[in-house]
Formats: structure tokens, sequence, C-alpha cells
């Protein structure tokens, strides 16, 4: 599982930091082209509440883990 976590840190510091969102992506295992494409299954939280959920296939795995969180934002 990749997961992605977005932190606010006022001006700097970290001991005021706090979480407002995460992004959980995670590989199914299901792709019939494995290991070199995947299927991910993809939700994000935005304070605490899940915000988006989505999918992402036939991801080429070479092309980075930028590129898969990519995908998944712009999922409608």
């Amino acid at each position: 599982m990749l997961r992605v976590t977005v932190e606010i840190v006022p001006f700097g510091e970290e001991s005021k930091k706090y979480t407002v969102g995460v992004a959980e992506i995670v590989n199914t295992g299901k792709n019939k082209n494995r290991p070199h494409f995947g299927d991910y299954d993809c939700v994000f939280y935005q304070d605490g509440d899940e915000y988006k959920s989505c999918e992402v296939k036939d991801h080429l795995r070479t092309d980075r883990f930028w590129e898969l969180i990519q995908k998944a934002l712009n999922k409608d």
C-alpha cells in the first residue's frame, strides 16, 4: 500500500503540524499483466472523512508512484 499524508506545518513549526489529508492506494494484485502493470483501489480522506474513492487500472509500474497518484487524483 502507498500512503500519502498531507500536513500543514504553520510557519515551519513542526510542533504545530497537523494532518489535513491522507490518500491510500492499494495494489489489488489482479491485473492480468502483472508484474509490469497494476490495478489499484484508491481512497482519499480529508479532515478524517472519506473524500473520494476510485480505481486506477493498467498503471505501468515503471511510470513511478507520482504518476499513479496523479492518475488517482484526476479520476472523476
